[in-house]
């Protein structure tokens, strides 16, 4: 091999490296996504049950604690100091239902399909040792999709006009606007009336 020959497999090795350096960068930026936090079984002395999994965008947070909590604080009272943190961020304000079970409602509805990191400052609310003082879980918010059912004409009472009848399901709560958007109706391009009743 001449050269020339030697030039161009150094020039492939350089490009192939740096090929595989960016292939590595991808993987790596994937691998970089929020994963689920592990909840350490032991927290189950101090906290009895929490919201996790797939919620509604609409849900609201809840921990309840498997003993009353050693500070005192008015039932149905937004809570002064700030208790839950989230990961996007998420405002609102939380409030104790009973002496062991609090709730963080959010001021605005949840991002579609995010999955949230929560913190919630269990030290502050019962007596716990340090390790513990803080309890992280996670939420996610459904992702948003629909089907669509169709039930076929029907006789609408004259020989003159047909019905098609059918729903639409949603994963998720939706508003009533945002659903009649999904569905339209023509016929020899002109569009039809379309009524609806929702649940």
């Amino acid at each position: 091999m001449g050269p020339d020959g030697h030039s161009c497999l150094k020039k492939f090795r350089v490009t192939f490296f740096m090929a595989m350096l960016c292939t590595t960068a991808i993987l790596f930026s994937c691998n970089s996504k929020k994963k689920w936090a592990d909840v350490d079984p032991a927290f189950s002395k101090y906290i009895d049950a929490y919201t996790s999994g797939i919620i509604s965008k609409t849900s609201s947070v809840k921990i309840q604690l498997a003993s009353d909590a050693s500070t005192t604080h008015p039932t149905g009272e937004a809570v002064g100091e700030t208790l839950f943190k989230f990961s996007p961020d998420v405002k609102g304000k939380a409030v104790w239902l009973d002496a062991r079970t609090i709730e963080f409602n959010p001021e605005k509805e949840l991002t579609p399909d995010q999955l949230y990191n929560v913190s919630f400052k269990l030290g502050q609310v019962t007596g716990v040792p340090s390790k513990y003082k803080e309890f992280e879980f996670n939420v996610q918010t459904l992702k948003p999709s629909f089907k669509v059912n169709e039930y076929g004409l029907r006789s609408a009472g004259n020989k003159n006009n047909m019905v098609l009848l059918g729903e639409v399901l949603t994963a998720d709560i939706e508003t009533s606007p945002k659903i009649e958007k999904l569905l339209s109706a023509t016929q020899n391009s002109k569009l039809l009336k379309v009524n609806w009743q929702h649940n």
